[in-house]
């Protein structure tokens, strides 16, 4: 079966070659080294992702596949559904090199409960408003052992990092905001939605 990823998609650009200018990895991991969401032609903003968790091997989805405003947002078995498509949008942002995540089904924005600064907060969807809670950044964290590119989502406000509560490898574990590590539950693999009929 062929693996797709972010160096697969074909934009023009691989995420590699777009950061080359960056430095190597112990660069991209510095505070003082921008994100790559903005230098990045892999990510362009408009289309859409699944992204899979790098620990659990499970996707970004929202709870019952709501599309109610306040849905938690959890990781699910990977079935590239609506529900798990996110699309890096420029429209709802204002904080410069930034994204929002917005879910394919329900058209709402990830963001973070009662747009709290700690850690261990959920992330839930909420109608797009140009928030600093419901906007991101990304930044790549290396490759894993079959090739495929990771990456790490920041918060704009909480400047906390996107990952999966207390670790957890089980389906339905809720999605939650922690201070940045290099743990592999805040990594994720970026896939196309067609990696799922593959």
């Amino acid at each position: 079966m062929r693996r797709w990823n972010i160096l697969t998609l074909s934009f023009g650009c691989c995420l590699t070659a777009c950061t080359s200018e960056l430095g190597g990895p112990d660069e991209l991991e510095s505070e003082n080294t921008p994100e790559v969401g903005v230098e990045s032609e892999a990510l362009r903003a408009g289309d859409y992702f699944v992204f899979r968790n790098e620990n659990s091997k499970r996707c970004i989805g929202v709870d019952r596949a709501s599309t109610a405003a306040g849905a938690h947002v959890k990781q699910f078995d990977c079935d590239c559904t609506a529900n798990q498509q996110w699309k890096l949008d420029t429209d709802h942002v204002v904080i410069a090199n930034h994204r929002a995540l917005i879910n394919g089904k329900s058209h709402l924005c990830i963001g973070v409960d009662a747009a709290s600064t700690s850690a261990g907060a959920d992330l839930m969807q909420f109608g797009c408003d140009q928030a600093a809670n419901q906007q991101w950044t990304y930044e790549e964290m290396g490759q894993n052992s079959v090739g495929e590119t990771k990456i790490r989502f920041k918060n704009g406000k909480s400047k906390l990092c996107m990952g999966v509560d207390g670790g957890s490898t089980a389906n339905g574990a809720q999605i939650k905001q922690f201070a940045c590590d290099t743990r592999p539950n805040q990594q994720w693999v970026v896939l196309s939605p067609a990696f799922c009929s593959l």
